[in-house]
């Protein structure tokens, strides 16, 4: 009996196997048996010994083999919810990584060529013909410069006042040439002559009303001294007297007439006067090239020796005890070329056959000598200006950029990047990098990707 309840209790499998489990009515039908007092106690003493080893839990085992304290069926899910988790991090940071540091550098080398030259240049203003280069023109009106010079020395000066007229036509609507030096009287019988010929326009008819035609001229005393300075007033045509046109030509001050002087003043030394011209012309010229230069638009040269300043020289004889005055005035005109178009030009000349009319640009354009051929000594009425370009001009074909992001977008390095590159037909070679590293189509946006050149 107290086998049977030893075996039960501590190889309860092996009774499983023997016999099932038996019903309730069996168990309630088993005859039941008296156990002696002694076998009784030992049993009491011996099964609480059994069961507290049966009944030993994880958490008996030290703390090395207890782990987190988790069954192996909890543990399990909880390894699964981990990896899902890393997974959809990593994916999630590709995706931004993607975004926010996905780029395309593209490293360009387009065809380029230095050569030597040495050329002769015609050019035109505004010219259409291709075989004639065409420039613009710069004009800064008039400015004047003087100073005051103490070393002087005194001198019999005769000097006749000058001032401007205008003349005007009420006889006929053909024009009138007047020669130089013709003759205008004041009203006080004073002669002044105009220092050049001119064409005083007709006059124009408009619903039935003339208006005269008109012109303004320089005119200047016909002796000198004071009494021919004068304040605005009107003049006749003595020439014209007994004609018809005595009464119909006449002409009106434009502004007063001065400087005329007969006397001893002081005035600079002959020394003292060129120097001084010479410091007043240059600092005049410099100030007209800056303002020129100012006025260069975007894409065009002005080169040094296509600019060129008219003086008129004035000793106006206005003098005190100590000093006298030297003056100035200059004019700026200037020669200006649009760089492609010279560039197109120069590539002409010096590539021959090699060319074939690509849009390409001199770099260093400025650093090029342009020498004219004849001294321009009327840089207003100049028509054609030939001129000879040299230097070591560096010729590079134009890459459209732009127009090569927007042929880059969404293409596949590995198969249409060269074919993007070889259809621009101004580059030599090319290399790409696109981020991040493991995609291989350059981005959609164009701001992504980035064109360098590298000239080699």
């Amino acid at each position: 009996m107290n086998r049977r309840i030893i075996q039960d209790v501590v190889f309860p499998s092996r009774r499983q196997q023997a016999d099932v489990t038996p019903k309730t009515e069996e168990i309630s039908q088993a005859p039941v048996r008296e156990v002696s007092p002694s076998v009784q106690n030992q049993s009491e003493n011996f099964l609480p010994k059994l069961i507290k080893k049966q009944e030993t839990t994880v958490s008996d085992f030290p703390p090395s083999r207890r782990g987190n304290g988790l069954t192996t069926t909890n543990r399990f899910p909880r390894l699964t919810l981990w990896i899902i988790v890393a997974v959809v991090l990593v994916v999630t940071l590709g995706v931004l990584f993607s975004k926010f540091f996905s780029g395309a550098t593209v490293k360009i080398v387009p065809f380029n060529e230095t050569i030597l030259l040495s050329e002769e240049f015609i050019s035109g203003e505004n010219s259409i013909e291709d075989s004639i280069l065409p420039y613009q023109r710069i004009m800064l009106p008039t400015e004047e410069r003087g100073e005051e010079v103490t070393e002087t020395i005194e001198k019999e000066v005769s000097k006749k006042a000058l001032g401007k007229i205008r003349i005007f036509n009420e006889y006929s609507t053909a024009s009138q040439r007047l020669i130089k030096n013709t003759r205008f009287e004041s009203p006080t019988g004073k002669i002044y002559r105009i220092d050049g010929s001119v064409d005083v326009p007709g006059m124009t008819v408009s619903g039935g009303k003339k208006t005269p035609g008109s012109v303004v001229v320089n005119i200047y005393a016909d002796i000198p001294g004071e009494s021919y300075n004068s304040a605005p007033t009107d003049f006749s045509i003595p020439g014209f007297k007994g004609d018809p046109r005595y009464a119909k030509f006449y002409a009106r001050s434009e502004t007063p007439i001065e400087g005329g002087f007969v006397g001893k003043v002081k005035v600079p030394t002959p020394e003292a006067l060129e120097s001084t011209k010479t410091k007043l012309k240059e600092s005049l010229a410099n100030e007209l090239m800056q303002k020129a230069h100012a006025q260069v638009p975007e894409g065009f040269m002005l080169y040094p020796t296509a600019a060129f300043v008219v003086f008129d020289e004035l000793n106006d004889g206005s003098s005190t005890a100590i000093s006298a005055h030297v003056s100035v005035k200059g004019a700026f005109y200037g020669i200006i070329f649009e760089k492609r178009i010279l560039s197109r030009f120069i590539a002409q000349k010096t590539l021959s056959s090699s060319y074939d009319g690509s849009s390409v640009l001199v770099r260093n354009i400025e650093e090029l000598t342009l020498a004219p051929r004849d001294e321009v000594t009327d840089p207003e009425g100049m028509k054609n200006f030939v001129f000879t370009l040299s230097g070591n001009a560096h010729i590079v074909w134009d890459v459209d950029t732009e127009k090569l992001k927007v042929a880059l977008r969404g293409v596949d390095k590995r198969d249409g990047f060269q074919k993007v590159v070889a259809a621009q037909g101004a580059i030599k070679k090319a290399e790409a990098k696109i981020l991040p590293f493991w995609r291989n189509e350059f981005p959609e946006d164009v701001e992504n990707i980035k064109i360098e050149e590298i000239l080699e």
